[in-house]
């Protein structure tokens, strides 16, 4: 195992984003905030409750600089602080900082926009209780922002979910409601300008150009695995190393790292929930095995290799074969002599010939 990180060398380094210097970039070096308000585009305060209006739409704020930063990021496109691991912007340092601890689990040098520390869940867990301002008064989660324990209190003590007005998707979090729309009711897709590949998010068509076309690899920080994608690493981690997190089903072997996993392995296998296509008799425990039902019977949908004749209904399908046919990957059994030109196929050999599962 690698040496534990010193919390204390884990810092952010600082940049400039007052009033002042906002002053500066506008060239009211010498001017009050008062005298800013009245020669900018801002609307002037309600003299009633002292409420700064935009004069682009209806929102108002008692604070000029917020004001600043709804007017760049609303009605002029400017984001401060652009997340280089997905898609996420941000107009305040905080929700930067906060976004790249709690989603990457890493910290941002927000000079370079670089990042500096990649975090175990333990360093993790330490430096939020260092930083953290705010104690939640159900049980012992600290966060530094108000907004977390709201949010902490909301999803973990009131159960509130966010749902959508178009299916069963429930979530804890609001924003996910929005994406979950424009991927699955509204067919939004983003395509990678390299190959046929097409995702729901600009966060996992990032994910999918490093991996394949940059050769980004996530290593393991208690053995030599190395994972082409973040989720598997995550997955790595709680099947070999952390047996105590994750969820297990309680009725058989199955074991996952994301509770609606879980929800739908028991509604497929224990509870025999089954979806419907509405154009034959097919039948399947699994809404997504379904779409590909769909797509692949009814809707012709093929992925062609540029290089041969053959086509696939599924681009995993494509990507094996690109490999095995005219890039010749193999992937080697470490216990033996036997070879395969997919992962799936080693995994499945070395479970039933060397582990005798």
């Amino acid at each position: 195992n690698k040496a534990s990180l010193d919390i204390d060398e884990i810092k952010v380094e600082p940049l400039q984003e007052g009033f002042e210097s906002k002053l500066i970039e506008e060239g009211f070096q010498n001017t009050s905030e008062s005298e800013y308000i009245s020669k900018s585009k801002c609307k002037k305060p309600n003299n009633k409750d002292n409420q700064l209006i935009c004069d682009k739409c209806e929102y108002s704020t008692t604070r000029h600089i917020y004001l600043v930063l709804h007017t760049e990021s609303k009605h002029d496109g400017v984001w401060r602080f652009s997340c280089k691991e997905c898609d996420y912007k941000a107009t305040r340092k905080e929700n930067f900082e906060r976004h790249t601890l709690k989603v990457h689990k890493s910290i941002i040098s927000i000079e370079n926009n670089e990042k500096t520390k990649a975090l175990s869940k333990q360093e993790l867990d330490e430096h939020m209780k260092k930083i953290a301002k705010l104690v939640c008064e159900f049980c012992d989660f600290a966060a530094k922002y108000p907004s977390d324990i709201q949010k902490h209190r909301q999803t973990v003590h009131e159960g509130v979910r966010y749902s959508c007005d178009e299916c069963e998707y429930r979530t804890k979090n609001k924003s996910d409601v929005k994406k979950h729309k424009q991927n699955i009711h509204e067919g939004i897709r983003f395509y990678c300008n390299q190959c046929e590949f097409q995702a729901g998010s600009n966060k996992y068509l990032k994910i999918h150009q490093k991996s394949c076309h940059e050769g980004t690899r996530y290593s393991c920080d208690q053995c030599e695995y190395q994972a082409e994608y973040p989720d598997h690493l995550k997955a790595h981690k709680v099947y070999k190393h952390d047996s105590s997190s994750g969820f297990s089903c309680e009725q058989c072997d199955y074991k996952t790292v994301a509770k609606i996993n879980l929800k739908k392995h028991k509604q497929a296998i224990h509870e025999g929930v089954k979806y419907s296509c509405e154009k034959c008799e097919y039948q399947t425990g699994w809404k997504n095995q379904l779409t590909q039902h769909n797509q692949n019977i009814h809707e012709g949908i093929r992925y062609y290799c540029d290089q041969c004749d053959y086509q696939a209904t599924k681009l995993g399908h494509l990507k094996t074969h690109r490999g095995a046919k005219h890039e010749g990957i193999r992937y080697y059994c470490d216990k033996c002599d036997f070879h395969a030109t997919d992962k799936g196929y080693l995994q499945s050999h070395t479970k039933s010939e060397h582990e005798g599962v």
